[in-house]
């Protein structure tokens, strides 16, 4: 007879209950350690939505400024052109920051195409504006209203639409 064959039911019973209460707690803790990795991982997943979704923000919060902007340039006035052209710079100073922190944090791959189509738009605004700008600093103002109002804006309106584009993608 073996040494479990000669304890008495109740103890042999006692183990057993003792072996599977066992079990069920290294289970639960099993399951807790596991539970606690995907939290982290979800964690770190929701923590980079944000941060695309802030520096998405930061891109458009910066297109609008310049488009503001751009209505100031355009001022038979002088001074207010001259006040203007500061502050666009250093909203495309801002823009140029956000458009390389959501290059650092897309992955390569269909997210970063996108961003790839938001960089093309942002380039053909700054050409048209660099062109109204120079229209502007010839005092040709007629050439660079109607140049405003149709390359230009509709450059701005493209740019604007891949922004919100990437944004509602993401």
């Amino acid at each position: 007879m073996t040494w479990a064959g000669r304890l008495r039911i109740r103890t042999r019973l006692g183990l057993a209950f003792g072996l599977l209460l066992l079990l069920f707690v290294g289970l639960a803790a099993l399951s807790a350690y596991r539970l606690t990795g995907l939290s982290s991982a979800l964690n770190r997943i929701v923590d980079d939505q944000v941060a695309i979704r802030d520096a998405v923000s930061e891109v458009n919060r910066n297109a609008e400024a310049v488009a503001r902007k751009l209505l100031a340039v355009m001022s038979p006035d002088a001074e207010l052109r001259v006040a203007a052209y500061p502050e666009i710079a250093a909203a495309n100073s801002r823009l140029d920051d956000a458009m390389q922190r959501l290059a650092l944090l897309l992955p390569a791959g269909p997210r970063s195409e996108r961003l790839e189509e938001v960089r093309l738009r942002l380039a053909d605004y700054r050409a048209s504006y660099a062109e109204v700008r120079r229209l502007i600093e010839r005092h040709d103002f007629h050439a660079a209203r109607t140049l405003l109002g149709s390359d230009t804006e509709s450059a701005l309106s493209l740019f604007v639409s891949a922004i919100h584009q990437l944004a509602t993608r993401e």
